[in-house]
């Protein structure tokens, strides 16, 4: 039943450039469905997974009878495109002339405003930062929350930055966005400042990554989370996250707020669809007021 798997990551992840660790979550999907489905039914071959196997499982997910906590409707939704990733794949191949998966669709996604930082709790957060942090962590760490709220990198892209990714003169990095995919992005004369200060204490090191930890080793993802949080909950700041996605999120509403058009926010956040950026564009009554009164002819 697994035969295929193999052969279906390392097509996403050489063809469809595919980053590790998207492709290890299909991965781990499919294993999770075709584990579901050698439990619960005789099937010989992958040919042989109907539609009703599928929506089986998704129920299960949902509602599973063994004990387990059910999956979230996103984690749903991520499972199933990974299953429906997997069957395109395979008629693709011809390895089966029928796509069980394709008549299935997506379940509705809540909407949800995403966590930001208005401009008081920022500057707050850097206060925070500037009379809490140690004298080793305080310019790295006052230089990783800046480049959060002054580019909107994702914590992955922040991360995988060596030192000659970042540019001062010209004030922009160089950064490798989902697929790979590479994306000059600039950043303002603060963040600049802030880098720059970083950039003179940074430890000396073989790690071509831009920021390090104590021990002199690149930083993990679950280390800035863990930064993010610490100064957050420390400033007494209060948000549904309290990880860097808050900070990125706080760059894109901001710059919304200044009137920078979508478009210009969906390219520096590396979106490839606008209705991820759409996620941004909350509206009060006042804006609203405001654009009909301009139509006051």
């Amino acid at each position: 039943m697994k035969l295929y798997i193999k052969e279906f990551s390392n097509y996403i992840l050489i063809q469809k450039n595919y980053s590790v660790r998207t492709v290890a979550a299909y991965t781990y999907d499919l294993e999770t469905f075709f584990n579901y489905i050698d439990t619960t039914n005789s099937l010989l071959s992958v040919s042989e997974v109907s539609e009703d196997n599928i929506c089986d499982f998704l129920a299960y997910l949902s509602s599973p009878s063994d004990g387990k906590t059910p999956n979230s409707v996103t984690t749903r939704a991520r499972k199933l495109s990974s299953i429906r990733s997997y069957f395109s794949f395979l008629k693709k191949r011809k390895i089966i002339s029928f796509d069980p998966a394709e008549n299935i669709d997506l379940p509705q996604l809540p909407t949800k405003e995403p966590s930001y930082l208005n401009e008081q709790e920022y500057k707050k957060l850097i206060d925070t930062i500037e009379k809490n942090a140690s004298p080793f962590f305080k310019l790295r760490d006052l230089a990783i929350i800046s480049l959060f709220v002054g580019t909107g990198i994702r914590v992955s892209e922040l991360v995988g930055l060596h030192i000659n990714d970042v540019d001062l003169l010209n004030k922009e990095i160089k950064v490798k966005r989902k697929r790979n995919k590479e994306q000059t992005i600039p950043f303002s004369e603060n963040v600049k400042d802030r880098l720059s200060e970083y950039l003179k204490t940074r430890p000396k090191t073989q790690e071509p990554y831009l920021f390090v930890s104590k021990i002199r080793r690149g930083l993990k993802q679950n280390s800035v989370y863990s930064i993010v949080k610490k100064y957050l909950l420390k400033a007494g700041i209060e948000k549904s996250k309290q990880g860097p996605h808050v900070l990125r999120h706080t760059c894109f509403t901001l710059l919304l707020r200044k009137d920078v058009h979508p478009v210009v926010i969906q390219h520096l956040a590396g979106h490839s669809s606008f209705d991820t950026t759409r996620r941004y564009l909350h509206l009060n009554n006042k804006q609203v007021r405001d654009a009909v009164d301009k139509l006051d002819l």
